[in-house]
């Protein structure tokens, strides 16, 4: 059977459907491109903690007498002085020009290197200083020629011409130091019997290691 213009119901048919479909088609994209703007964005994250330990500038005077060690340990905190006996007995006979010289030593029980340098000596005016550090050949009045001897009273600038004590000493390490005070030969008569006090202060700096 056909229809009044000649086609065939069936593939009139076919053609109805066709379309219907192509249209679902078109619907259905439409849609999902419009719920996928709107999805939600999944994310993650994760979180790692440490533990950080800061270095510790500490330093410490050492000083033996009679086989016994005596120590003075520098810090934040106010530290004990540290009497310098080296000088006691020997500086009892000092004449106009003599030099008595001991030895202390520097340690460093901090966790950081250290620049070690003398920033204030006190004494009376009779007296010169001198300091340099100890090497192989020991501490004595020869360690020391007479143009080392200055006549300090007060602070040292750091910026000075007195090399450090230690320029890089490591954490745990010691260095010998070597103290030495010469009588002025210029001293006075009346200069005869006294007592003076010496005093020497040390700083210790922090450096980066090179």
């Amino acid at each position: 059977m056909t229809s009044r213009h000649g086609h065939s119901p069936s593939r009139r048919l076919v053609s109805i459907v066709l379309f219907a479909a192509l249209g679902l088609v078109i619907v259905a994209c439409v849609a999902f491109s419009t719920v996928a703007g709107s999805l939600a964005r999944w994310n993650a994250s994760e979180t790692g903690t440490g533990k950080l330990q800061l270095g510790v500038l500490s330093f410490q005077i050492k000083e033996t007498v009679n086989g016994k060690v005596l120590v003075s340990e520098m810090n934040d905190e106010p530290a004990p002085e540290l009497k310098i006996t080296g000088f006691d007995a020997r500086s009892s006979k000092m004449l106009p020009g003599d030099i008595v010289a001991t030895s202390v030593t520097v340690q460093n029980t901090g966790t950081v290197p250290l620049s070690v340098r003398v920033t204030d000596a006190v004494f009376s005016a009779p007296f010169k200083v001198a300091f340099a550090p100890e090497g192989g050949d020991g501490c004595s009045a020869e360690t020391f020629s007479l143009k080392d001897f200055r006549s300090h009273n007060g602070p040292i600038a750091l910026d000075s011409s007195i090399p450090p004590l230690a320029s890089a000493l490591p954490s745990g390490k010691e260095q010998p130091v070597c103290v030495a005070i010469m009588l002025s030969e210029s001293s006075a008569n009346t200069d005869q019997g006294k007592s003076e006090r010496l005093q020497l202060t040390l700083r210790a700096d922090q450096i980066r290691p090179s």
